[in-house]
């Protein structure tokens, strides 16, 4: 699951809200949310929670940082250096950052600024980083009564989005947005999309479409 972007599971095998991250496992692959809530009517033991804000077990992976620096200044504008558009690349150290309210893909970007005094620039430097292989984004384990709506908008191919809402007791208590990685869409490879119903859609296919048909 961790090749496809904007993968969510729902479960509800805990009498607990929770919202986890697994973390993708490499830095050009993709993090897994889960969403569970159950069940809607439930008891509730306040001296006891039973789940860990991260999970014991963690993994490394090596990812790509970048850390400005400034060169010396440079005495007259006409003798500075060419500087490549391109030369400097953020890369995110994972595929969707996410907070406790929203999450937002963020795509690459350069950061490089030149003027009549000195060039602020960029450093790449590879980073080993130990990483939990689950982490809790959001835990609610209070109330009696537990429902989440989800809300999935592709309106804008270039900004799908996910909406989540936790209704505890009866009154919001929870909101949660991510913002998705977009996808590119293809057509379909299945038989039934080439398969014709009536004449029209034969002579569709041919490429005969008469303005009027009789």
């Amino acid at each position: 699951m961790y090749s496809v972007p904007n993968v969510f599971v729902i479960t509800g095998d805990r009498h607990e809200f929770a919202a986890i991250e697994f973390a993708a496992p490499t830095q050009s692959s993709f993090a897994v949310t889960e969403f569970s809530t159950s069940p809607l009517s439930m008891f509730y033991i306040p001296i006891y929670h039973t789940l860990s804000m991260q999970s014991a077990e963690t993994f490394t992976r090596k990812v790509v940082k970048e850390a400005p620096s400034v060169d010396a200044p440079i005495p007259a504008p006409e003798s500075l250096p060419a500087i490549p558009s391109d030369e400097a690349t953020v890369v995110q150290s994972d595929g969707i950052p996410v907070s406790t309210e929203s999450s937002v893909q963020v795509p690459p970007t350069s950061s490089e600024s030149a003027n009549e005094h000195n060039v602020e620039k960029t450093e790449t430097e590879f980073v080993i980083e130990e990483v939990p292989k689950e982490r809790v984004i959001k835990y609610i384990p209070e109330g009696n009564y537990k429902w989440s709506s989800i809300e999935v908008d592709t309106r804008k191919p270039e900004r799908p989005t996910l909406n989540l809402e936790v209704v505890i007791d009866g009154k919001p208590s929870y909101q949660y947005e991510v913002v998705g990685v977009p996808v590119k869409l293809q057509g379909s490879t299945a038989l039934g999309a080439f398969v014709t119903t009536n004449m029209k859609d034969i002579l569709k296919k041919i490429g005969l479409q008469p303005a009027k048909w009789f």
